[in-house]
């Protein structure tokens, strides 16, 4: 399983994805 990194400005930074790499 793969983890990817998403940038959510609405939680103030980057968050744990674990929909994959795009």
């Amino acid at each position: 399983l793969r983890m990817a990194i998403e940038i959510d400005p609405r939680r103030g930074g980057v968050i744990p994805s674990s929909k994959g790499v795009l």
